[in-house]
């Protein structure tokens, strides 16, 4: 059997330049017409009184159809016609959107002519988002030459898209399922993101999704990409519980470098080093500037010093958080191992992970958001008694004296 492949699109319409004869439509014993053809007249000799067929009269033809094919091939779909007859599954353009026909209908059946959007039981509307202009072949000269705004079947993909995206389940489970990657910038900036976070719906919010916005910490300011990482992750959660709906939101990438502490030590653990006493209040200074009250507090429990524990990882590695911390009210923080990976790869100690114990589901969906640009970023995980958890440049997870200076990307809760 052949190979079925697409055949080669014509280049311009056949026949479009043709002189050409006219063709009636209603059937004829002496003349071609669209219903007969050509009558059996042009069957007889000439000298028992038959007709010749006329070349003007075939370039009609194939004309009529050379057009119909290439607007087929370019995309093009026909409009709605009151007066035709439609069988079910009929795709027709009605006011720059396409319907599918439900039933059959039209005027020659028994539900008779029946508009697109006059019965939502016989068409149904398939998108919104093309108009009229972009689905059908337009004439754009005097040559006759046909061509499309846009192209059809991109248009259609992202209507559709958009429809399943905002038509998803509502509620948090169902949306941490799903991956976005839009930008929703303008959709925040709108109001939209929050209103619908703050009913529980997340209608049209998704991990991926990001918000551009800029930050400035310490007198620079930098331009973020901040990641929609989860949705309603410490809900419930604190001493004094977060009840607030809400969602992480992290930077797509390490905002900039520091160090965890001055000196190779994590004597004080997470709670008294360098980065969470110094850097991260910076950091939420500037969220707050940059979002205002869409930033919300919310309790954690960090560790507070470390013990001589032996490291279940290496031999001779020694140190990890105590099995106790303090109680603190944070706008953001780092992101711990449990976080990231969804597991515990060098941390030493399950009060590092007391809060964040789920693995955040932007980074479950997509890998890559871990390690999007090859650079190290600090975790606040306690791994001996001199070093910090990171993630590794490289991809993979990984270790580093306190004293280094790597990426910083905190996590903040957005309402």
């Amino acid at each position: 059997m052949a190979a079925f492949k697409e055949p080669k699109k014509f280049n311009v319409v056949p026949g479009n330049a043709a002189d050409v004869t006219a063709i009636q439509d209603a059937g004829s014993v002496l003349n071609p017409s669209m219903t007969d053809l050509f009558p059996a007249i042009y069957q007889l000799a000439l000298a028992a009184g038959g007709k010749a067929p006329e070349r003007t009269t075939f370039n009609q033809f194939l004309k009529l159809y050379g057009e119909k094919l290439y607007f087929m091939e370019r995309g093009g779909m026909w409009s709605y016609d009151a007066t035709a007859d439609y069988p079910a599954g009929a795709v027709v353009g009605y006011s720059g959107s396409l319907y599918l026909a439900l039933k059959e209908n039209g005027s020659g059946t028994d539900a008779g002519a029946v508009s697109p959007d006059a019965d939502g039981e016989v068409w149904q509307r398939l998108e919104t988002a093309v108009t009229a202009e972009s689905v059908y072949l337009k004439k754009t000269d005097a040559a006759d030459t046909y061509q499309t705004k846009e192209d059809l079947s991109s248009q259609i993909i992202a209507s559709v898209r958009s429809n399943w995206y905002s038509n998803f389940p509502d509620g948090a489970e169902a949306h941490n399922a799903m991956w976005g990657g839009r930008d929703i910038t303008a959709a925040f900036d709108a109001g939209t993101v929050s209103a619908n976070i703050a009913d529980g719906t997340f209608k049209d919010i998704f991990p991926g999704d990001y918000i551009t916005k800029q930050v400035t910490i310490s007198g620079t300011t930098y331009n973020v990409n901040w990641v929609i990482a989860d949705c309603d992750y410490r809900l419930g959660q604190g001493d004094t519980e977060t009840t607030a709906h809400h969602v992480v939101i992290v930077p797509e990438t390490p905002i900039f470098n520091s160090k965890m502490n001055s000196d190779n030590t994590t004597e004080n653990s997470y709670n008294g080093s360098y980065m969470h006493k110094t850097v991260i209040p910076t950091v939420a200074t500037g969220l707050k500037n940059a979002f205002g009250d869409h930033i919300i507090t919310f309790r954690d429990r960090i560790p507070t010093y470390c013990t001589n524990v032996a490291s279940r990882h290496y031999l001779g590695w020694t140190g990890g958080s105590a099995p106790y911390g303090d109680w603190v009210t944070e706008t953001c923080n780092l992101m711990n191992e449990l976080m990231v990976y969804g597991c515990q790869v060098y941390g030493q100690s399950g009060v590092d992970v007391t809060f964040g114990f789920r693995q955040l589901s932007a980074f479950r969906l997509s890998t890559k958001l871990i390690n999007p640009n090859r650079t190290a970023w600090w975790l606040r995980d306690v791994v001996s008694s001199v070093a910090f958890a990171r993630a590794d440049g490289f991809g993979s997870a990984f270790t580093y004296g306190a004293s280094a200076s790597f990426g910083v990307r905190p996590f903040a809760l957005l309402v």
